[in-house]
């Protein structure tokens, strides 16, 4: 089970609009899990790079055609009308 107090600043940030959030946690299913509840509950999308992987699919961890961190930033700025 994770931390409330660190569920509660996920939360403060999906509020905040924050378009990055890096998270270093050794149990991934636990965060997973915590960034579902928290997407769900605020109708929020999640999209997630993985360093070795590169952009990959949320709820099923399959590979996604965008490779590179700069190609997912530039998208996540044009989805939030950043560019």
């Amino acid at each position: 089970m994770y931390n409330k107090n660190h569920k509660e600043e996920l939360h403060r940030l999906v509020d905040s609009k924050s378009p990055l959030i890096f998270i270093r946690h050794f149990d991934f299913k636990m965060i997973d899990s915590m960034i579902d509840a928290i997407a769900s509950e605020n109708r929020a999308n999640v999209y997630e790079y993985h360093q070795a992987l590169g952009s990959i699919d949320f709820k099923t961890k399959s590979r996604m055609s965008i490779r590179t961190l700069a190609r997912i930033l530039l998208i996540l700025a044009q989805v939030l009308n950043l560019s």
